[in-house]
């Protein structure tokens, strides 16, 4: 009578043991801090992080400052003009009445063909200017496809996991019942608590993984909204790069030095300058004020060292520029060979991870029938369990790794999302 009385209460605890956990598990699975509840599309998010860029931010000043330089450019004189006043008088020495007053105002006219070449570098300079923010913004997108990949892995991860604590409680609750029937041994009952145990830690780990994410993506963006899932994209596309926004930037740089090496050796001495002189003035006391007009010239000397600093700065620039040029359409070709490759690798595996969560799928079915009538033991059970979450979970990841391969393909092509 003891004995069944002792088996019965022990019964009970495992029982109450089992509802506890599935109680924790299943609040654990509904945690409010990675509930997901609106998407937004990478198009859409990129706008947003867009107005939060450093390049936007500086747009107006940049085109201002190009602006004022053109405006530079327009007028006759090459800087702005000067004026001298001048008065001339005896008292400290004689003091017979001389008197003299003198103004003067000059102007530095534009060099033969700077003007020209100064024009023609602030629109290279201006095209480098768009170039680059459309470079920019291509980076950015660059990394918010890499963060929503990254986050569409992390939110399969925890939904997969959710469904292995909710399996887990399953078994652990069947296990509990034979338990208190005598059916199986308690040693059962603690290794299905164990198994719940084990798939809550992965939950939590997957949890942890999306609020870190979460958190780098509004950093990025502004948004509170999570990443739409990425789409399948077609992988057939042109391996162009005439159009890419990186290598139009390296040639715009290119340009843009090479006009600026012209204005250099178009500013080969210092430009010359016209004057007018008013002068009013009376030789002695008493006598009349007298007023006369000088027109002047001042044509500096051209020197070949003056610029020769300027010059070679001006080239080696260039020459760091071409070869710029040709290291970023190298690097492109190798970016775009390896996303083919990427995209074509995922291909395969995804192949291989359907048949692996097929067979899986088959087996588990299988020893869950056998454990349910008796004829294989708890530790198989849980082994085949176990190998089915991780081909699902493999299958998962082929999946949304296909579509990152993909992504970073139309990425190396230049194409925004």
């Amino acid at each position: 009578m003891n004995s069944i009385l002792h088996s019965k209460a022990w019964g009970c605890l495992l029982g109450l043991a089992v509802i506890s956990i599935s109680a924790t598990a299943q609040t654990s699975a509904t945690s409010p801090s990675t509930t997901v509840t609106q998407n937004i599309s990478l198009s859409e998010a990129l706008e947003s992080a867009w107005q939060r860029h450093p390049w936007l931010q500086s747009e107006a000043n940049r085109r201002a400052e190009l602006a004022g330089r053109k405006l530079q450019t327009q007028g006759l004189t090459s800087a702005a003009p000067t004026i001298g006043l001048a008065h001339s008088t005896d008292r400290i020495g004689s003091n017979n009445g001389l008197r003299g007053l003198e103004v003067e105002i000059s102007a530095p006219l534009w060099n033969a063909g700077l003007r020209s070449a100064t024009q023609s570098q602030i629109e290279r300079d201006e095209q480098r200017f768009l170039l680059s923010g459309q470079a920019a913004k291509l980076k950015l997108a660059g990394e918010l496809r890499e963060l929503a990949a990254r986050f569409a892995l992390a939110q399969s991860d925890q939904q997969l996991a959710k469904r292995k604590v909710s399996e887990a409680i399953s078994l652990a609750d069947d296990v509990a019942k034979r338990v208190r029937v005598g059916d199986v041994a308690r040693v059962d009952n603690l290794m299905a608590q164990s198994a719940v145990t084990l798939a809550q830690g992965q939950l939590e780990a997957a949890q942890s993984e999306l609020v870190a994410l979460q958190s780098q993506w509004q950093t990025l963006t502004g948004l509170t909204t999570t990443p739409a899932p990425l789409r399948n994209a077609s992988s057939a596309q042109t391996s162009d790069l005439s159009n890419h926004p990186q290598l139009q930037e390296a040639q715009a740089t290119v340009t843009a030095v090479q006009a600026k090496l012209a204005t250099t050796l178009a500013d080969s001495r210092d430009p010359m300058e016209v004057g007018i002189t008013a002068t009013r003035e009376r030789s002695a006391r008493g006598s009349p004020n007298e007023t006369s007009m000088q027109f002047a010239v001042r044509i500096p000397l051209g020197s070949a060292s003056r610029n020769t600093a300027k010059a070679a700065a001006a080239r080696a620039e260039l020459d760091e520029a071409q070869n710029a040029l040709q290291v970023t359409e190298r690097q492109l070709q190798a970016e775009q060979s390896t996303a083919r490759a990427q995209v074509a690798s995922a291909q395969r595996a995804l192949a291989l991870a359907e048949q692996r969560a097929k067979l899986a799928t088959e087996a588990q079915s299988l020893y869950a029938k056998a454990y349910r009538l008796g004829e294989s033991d708890l530790t198989t059970r849980l082994r085949a369990d176990n190998e089915k979450f991780d081909a699902d979970l493999a299958l998962s990841r082929a999946q949304l790794q296909l579509q990152r391969a993909q992504s970073q393909l139309q990425h190396s092509l230049g194409l925004l999302p």
